[in-house]
This record gives C-alpha cells, structure tokens and sequence, in this order.
C-alpha cells in the first residue's frame, strides 16, 4: 500500500491511497506492519 498519510489520530490512522481511495485502520495494526520507503537522496541528506 502507498499513498499518503491524511490524518494520524489516538486511535485510527487515514492514509489515502495512490489510487484515492481513503483507508481508515487501527493504530495497533498499522503499528505492527509499517514500512517505510526512503529515497537514497534524502537519506544521504540527513546525515
């Protein structure tokens, strides 16, 4: 799943997808899955 993040709350978070569509999931399953893709130039940035 990509896409952007809408909203984070204290108990639900609302990522909107790639395709529009709006996905409203549990934090505690967002927190056991989540991945997060960096480009190689913003990492080397942050150093």
């Amino acid at each position: 799943m990509t896409g952007t993040v809408e909203s984070i709350g204290l108990r639900k978070s609302r990522p909107r997808l790639d395709s529009g569509e709006l996905v409203v999931l549990a934090n505690r399953t967002v927190e056991s899955r989540w991945t997060r893709l960096s480009s190689s130039a913003k990492a080397s940035t942050d150093q």
